[in-house]
């Protein structure tokens, strides 16, 4: 995979991309599209990386159309969320100002509009529809995190109990058990 980045840039949004965003649901458009028009659209192509980890992302990024891949350790290791149409990625880095710490990967050919720092704050201040929008975004976000962490910790748990208890028949329980067709006294 690749692990350059070396978008392609196209002209800023239209309204109408506005209207299908998540994010814009019951803003105020026209005022939402002027805090905008200085946004970049970013074209990415497939398996272009858009994000990293160790890096705290420099805006906030609204997927367009296509789709984006979120990896935990590695590109090669399979993806744990996908970022669809209306998405927003790079946001919990933006407002904490922490690194990231997964790798975020175009899918297939994806379009996202790169929303800075000031322009986000500009956003979340000026429109109360944005803001609600946002803090829905991100708990959703976290509750499904919640719910992987949760699984994992569940495939663990089951795999140390498997372990502990073949450790403990010495291994055989693993063996099929021999009947000898012997009955027992009174049996």
């Amino acid at each position: 995979m690749k692990t350059e980045t070396p978008y392609e840039v196209k002209d800023t949004v239209s309204p109408d991309d506005l209207a299908g965003l998540r994010l814009f649901a019951e803003a105020d458009l026209p005022a939402v599209a002027a805090l905008l028009e200085d946004c970049p659209v970013k074209v990415l192509h497939k398996d272009e990386v858009l994000l990293v980890p160790g890096v705290a992302s420099q805006a906030l990024y609204l997927v367009l159309r296509g789709r984006l891949r979120v990896h935990l350790d590695s590109l090669d290791t399979d993806p744990v969320q996908c970022a669809d149409a209306g998405a927003a990625v790079g946001e919990s880095s933006l407002i904490g100002r922490k690194p990231l710490s997964v790798y975020i990967v175009a899918d297939a050919s994806t379009s996202v509009l790169a929303i800075e720092p000031e322009t986000f704050w500009s956003l979340v201040y000026a429109e109360h529809a944005v803001a609600r929008n946002l803090l829905t975004m991100v708990i959703e976000r976290m509750q499904a995190n919640n719910v992987l962490v949760a699984e994992r910790l569940r495939r663990r748990e089951q795999h140390h109990r498997q372990q502990t208890a073949h450790r403990a028949d010495g291994g055989y329980r693993s063996l099929p058990t021999l009947h000898l067709g012997i009955r027992s006294p009174g049996g």
